[in-house]
């Protein structure tokens, strides 16, 4: 496993440098392709037989692989005895430093109530089993009931103590700035603004989920759960909160009810200035999300994406007070390309 493991990341450093220097359709054609094969192989459920059957204390044909998770390419479901589970692998050959300190981390969010509960993982630390977390949160499930839980569950995560050593500090803000420099975005005389804009820090600093879309909000046995911990990390607590905003489409009552039972209190105009950049962010982060789905240039996650990207484009000449731009279809398909390279980028730096 290791041996192709290295093969895939020299062949994904090699593609990086194409697109980075061609960012033609060639290159683009070739990224893909690598892509698919890396996705191929790491479908590759039957390497963690044995370690799923001694982890659950069954039989190895008591096994079976179901559907795989659409919250994460890392996270699988399977049956045994008639149950349900979560197997979460780690694909990349990451240090095995990670690998524990994500168990370990698992294991404390699931003795504070805030993830599904933890089973075992295997000798190797090369995945772990944790059980079903119960429906994901869609836009039909939410209600204002099940959006104070979230908010309450999410200040819960954002209070959560964490070794910073451990986890770093993950910042969206500053991850989506590092990686723009690949696909440059054309807002012309606007480029300066926006460049200033995305930039910005906020002074917060907690520990973060960082990916929190509607997949990873799950009810299980009546309360709310979040799943898939591969991007948590200290960062900005702001990121979280607009990612749901963002995530929902929450209305402006909605949204009240949601932010009054984080804080406890109404937000200050502060915290609605951080709240509105990271909304603005969010946007282009749920296009991206869309665009890994994509498999035709006009199906249904290309529809998404391109709306995700539109409410990000009046979102930010909003916040900005800028006009709306003439040119929307130019810039939108740069800001897609930006948000097509964020999401392999993202993935790749967060393991």
């Amino acid at each position: 496993m290791q041996f192709y493991d290295s093969i895939l990341y020299v062949l994904w450093e090699i593609i990086q440098y194409l697109i980075n220097k061609l960012n033609n359709m060639i290159g683009r054609t070739v990224f893909i392709f690598a892509f698919f094969i890396h996705a191929v192989y790491a479908l590759n459920l039957e390497e963690y037989r044995n370690d799923i059957a001694k982890i659950l204390n069954v039989e190895n044909d008591a096994i079976t692989f179901l559907d795989r998770d659409k919250a994460s390419n890392r996270w699988f479901r399977i049956r045994a005895n008639g149950k349900v589970y979560y197997l979460r692998v780690f694909i990349s050959n990451c240090a095995k430093f990670w690998k524990k300190n994500e168990i370990k981390l698992v294991k404390k969010l699931d003795q504070e109530g805030l993830t599904a509960k933890y089973v075992g993982c295997a000798d190797d630390y090369k995945c772990y089993i944790v059980e079903d977390a119960g429906a994901s949160v869609k836009m039909h499930r939410l209600n204002d009931e099940i959006l104070e839980k979230i908010a309450i569950k999410l200040r819960k995560l954002h209070d959560f103590s964490y070794n910073q050593k451990a986890y770093g500090y993950k910042n969206i803000f500053r991850i989506c700035m590092k990686y723009s420099v690949y696909v440059p975005v054309n807002f012309g005389t606007l480029s300066t603004e926006w460049l200033k804009y995305h930039s910005a820090v906020a002074t917060s600093s907690n520990f973060c989920h960082n990916s929190l879309s509607c997949s990873n909000i799950r009810i299980c046995n009546g309360d709310v759960v979040f799943i898939c911990w591969h991007t948590a990390g200290l960062g900005d607590k702001y990121d979280d909160i607009g990612r749901i905003i963002a995530e929902y489409n929450l209305s402006d009552t909605q949204s009240t009810i949601f932010l009054q039972a984080y804080f406890g209190r109404s937000p200050t105009d502060y915290e609605i200035k951080q709240i509105k950049r990271a909304i603005t962010m969010s946007y282009l982060l749920i296009a991206a999300d869309h665009l890994q789905h994509a498999k035709e240039a006009d199906d249904k996650y290309c529809k998404l994406a391109d709306t995700a990207i539109n409410k990000y484009i009046d979102m930010f000449c909003k916040t900005n007070s800028i006009k709306r731009m003439s040119k929307v279809e130019e810039i939108a398909n740069n800001i897609k390309l930006f948000a097509k390279r964020l999401y392999f980028s993202i993935s790749k730096m967060l393991h």
